[in-house]
């Protein structure tokens, strides 16, 4: 399973199942899924002999707010996965207020910094080194604006 925006993809064009915490998921059966909740997603791929496989299990965190893209800002998040450090960049056109948080998979902020009458191009080195190896989303808010990132850390 991959994410990209608030679209969950199978690997196979045909014959999927999703399944939200163990539980299938009636009428999702289609290469994509769009969740509208937070859970524990996998896909079943049947083939045509009847043999069933299943992905691995995928974190999904449903976000209040629809991301903006990330590109308006050129918001650049490398490397990824983190091995330490994680090196924030991105463009900030009009003075506004950010607000940067990294969240864990069950939504506990991490790091938090807040920036009020920001412009310019904004620069940061997220320290990684202490948090555990997982997934983590790194969420931009400028002004009413917010982007999201997934975010691996890896050591």
């Amino acid at each position: 399973i991959t994410q990209t925006g608030t679209i969950l993809n199978s690997t196979s064009n045909a014959n999927n199942q999703w399944f939200l915490n163990g539980t299938l998921i009636t009428g999702a059966i289609l290469k994509t899924f769009e969740p509208t909740t937070s859970g524990v997603y996998r896909v079943d791929v049947t083939s045509t002999t009847g043999c069933v496989s299943s992905s691995n299990t995928y974190n999904y965190v449903l976000s209040a707010i629809k991301p903006s893209e990330a590109a308006e800002i050129g918001l650049k998040v490398y490397p990824v996965p983190s091995n330490g450090i994680l090196n924030l960049t991105f463009d900030v056109l009009k003075k506004e207020t950010l607000n940067i948080s990294l969240t864990n998979i069950v939504g506990q902020d991490v790091y938090k910094i807040n920036r009020e009458n920001f412009v310019g191009k904004y620069t940061d080195v997220i320290n990684t080194r202490d948090l555990n190896d997982g997934v983590y989303i790194l969420n931009v808010g400028i002004g009413k604006k917010f982007y999201t990132q997934k975010i691996t850390v890896s050591k």
